[in-house]
């Protein structure tokens, strides 16, 4: 038999396919992995339902956020279909994988937005308004053109079945990923961007943000400016670790799908909990959410809202935009 050295990528494709599920380190990997995902999806699509219940999705932080998720979502669910066939369709998991990245890329583009909306409606109102006038396109062109920025990694197969080294050293092909050096160039490089001037962004707005109450005849939703912050900063550094865990691991031209040597028990818990827990960022960033934004949504109970009631003494009144005035709320006259 031909030593992976000396196979081609078509071959080791074949050989993990046929050979998926062999040992209890794969068993565990693979169910570990379709439970994190199973409870990334369910707490992303709960942000999606309290946004749609409470009515307020058509206010434009919402509709960003609700449209980030969405595109998180589309990732999370393909993600979830190829976790145990990756290698068993590499031509299809190419199609995958650009589909999934492009919607991680809109994601953040969708986050990179509203940090820049948040900093327009505090320093360049006019701009504020003329992306308000044409918000609909602009989240159009914000989801889209990852699709077209990513499509030249598409054509150079830069996607393909891709994963993560187990304990004896074999390559675990459990996901759509990148496959090649274009991972620096057209990923680490343009989210590292994205998040760099998120969080600068962001930061300005929280001290700044104060300057809207000097605004005459504004009146605006009662959203905490100043946590917003978290958000890109949760991200990025998930993300962080995402790029050195999988940096070295992508290249496929230089055989790194090929057995390495067996790693150290402690290490590989680490570095098998790393890979296999990146997606709860996701999970961590809507319970942020919901404490930040549950008095805005009237929300006094996380179960009651995942059970889809409300307590009786929750006033309820859909025109009512608008908390009362804190001192964590933006409540302008």
């Amino acid at each position: 038999m031909e030593s992976c050295e000396e196979q081609s990528i078509v071959q080791v494709y074949e050989q993990h396919c046929a050979e998926n599920l062999n040992n209890i380190d794969k068993q565990v990997t693979f169910v570990l992995r379709l439970i994190i995902l199973l409870i990334a999806i369910f707490s992303s699509s709960i942000v999606l339902i309290t946004i749609k219940n409470s009515k307020k999705s058509k206010f434009w932080p919402f509709k960003l956020i609700f449209c980030q998720v969405v595109s998180e979502i589309i990732d999370l669910l393909l993600a979830l279909i190829f976790t145990i066939n990756s290698s068993c369709w590499p031509n299809v998991c190419k199609i995958i994988g650009y589909i999934m990245h492009s919607n991680w890329l809109a994601s953040l583009n969708l986050m990179f937005l509203q940090c820049f909306l948040f900093f327009c409606l505090i320093q360049l109102e006019c701009l504020f308004n003329f992306i308000m006038t044409y918000l609909k396109f602009f989240i159009f062109i914000f989801y889209t053109f990852p699709y077209a920025f990513l499509f030249y990694v598409y054509m150079d197969d830069g996607f393909g079945p891709s994963g993560w080294y187990l304990k004896d050293g074999e390559f675990n092909f459990i996901f759509c990923g990148f496959i090649n050096h274009l991972i620096k160039e057209f990923w680490v490089v343009p989210v590292s961007i994205l998040f760099g001037i998120s969080i600068i962004i962001s930061i300005f707005n929280a001290c700044f943000w104060v300057h809207l109450q000097y605004k005459k005849e504004l009146r605006y939703p009662a959203l905490r400016i100043r946590s917003m912050v978290i958000f890109p900063l949760l991200y990025f550094f998930a993300w962080i670790i995402n790029f050195l865990m999988r940096i070295n691991e992508t290249d496929s031209l230089e055989k790194k799908y090929c057995p390495v040597q067996e790693k150290n028990i402690f290490y590989y818990i680490f570095y098998s909990t790393l890979n296999l827990g990146f997606e709860l960022h996701l999970t961590v960033g809507a319970f942020l959410f919901y404490c930040i934004f549950k008095g805005l949504f009237g929300i006094n109970s996380f179960w009651d809202e995942i059970c889809f009631r409300r307590k009786k003494n929750i006033i309820q009144n859909n025109n009512k935009l608008y908390l009362e005035e804190s001192d964590s709320a933006i409540q302008l006259e």
